[in-house]
């Protein structure tokens, strides 16, 4: 079981190119428009994991099958502003302090007007909830080693601004390995993600759960170091 409460204060400075402006104001490209932005950040996060272990066979084979209960809850509150710095700066030659001559978007909407200080716009709250139950065996047969697993989630996103989202599915993992007598472990993987996305569009709107699989060919070693040899395989999400 875990609790965090979060607070975090973020100011930052960047190149104007990064939000579509020209790189560069003046024929000989050293000086630049940049962009000023504050975001604060309040996050509370509250996990637990109850599960159990059963050891037992089946004829030859060895089963070590673990089943759980986690939950997650997931609460932000932010307030985020960005204003465009019209002061030019030289990029080769620069120079620090210079009075600010700033231009930002009102909270409200509208076209942007001349500001004196990056202003503070509160984005959605967000309240995340995930829940999933989940089965594992892991079964031994002489040198053969296999993992089959399941889990089944269900996800609650209430994003301020935006419909409740209420999102279920069921994921899959499997591994197949072979013990060899000097100490390496071969194996191919294979395992599904199902996540919620925190956080929202520029629009304010939720995002949709992400859902993906993964496959892994590794080499294992029983010592004190990890080889990964072969290669990895990402497939896109669905």
């Amino acid at each position: 079981m875990r609790y965090a409460d979060i607070h975090n204060d973020y100011h930052t400075t960047y190149p104007g190119f990064f939000a579509g402006i020209p790189p560069y104001i003046d024929a000989a490209e050293s000086e630049m428009y940049r962009i000023k932005t504050a975001q604060n950040f309040d996050t509370q996060v509250f996990n637990s994991d109850t599960n159990l272990e059963v050891k037992f066979e089946t004829g030859p084979m060895s089963h070590r099958v673990l089943g759980g209960f986690d939950y997650a809850d997931f609460r932000a509150r932010s307030i985020v502003g960005e204003a465009l710095n019209l002061t030019p700066f030289n990029v080769y030659h620069p120079v620090y302090g210079l009075p600010e001559s700033l231009l930002a978007f009102p909270c409200s909407g509208g076209a942007p007007t001349p500001v004196d200080e990056v202003p503070l716009c509160r984005r959605p709250d967000q309240h995340i909830t995930q829940a999933g139950t989940y089965v594992q065996d892991q079964i031994r047969l002489g040198s053969w080693i296999a993992v089959l697993g399941a889990r089944h989630d269900w996800i609650d996103n209430a994003t301020s601004g935006s419909p409740a989202q209420k999102d279920q599915a069921t994921s899959y993992r499997a591994r197949l390995m072979y013990e060899l007598a000097f100490g390496l472990t071969p194996y191919v993987s294979y395992a599904e993600s199902f996540v919620p996305e925190v956080g929202t569009t520029f629009g304010g709107q939720a995002f949709e759960p992400r859902h993906a699989p993964y496959v892994r060919k590794s080499l294992a070693s029983s010592v004190l170091i990890l080889m990964t040899v072969g290669v990895n395989i990402r497939l896109g999400a669905v």
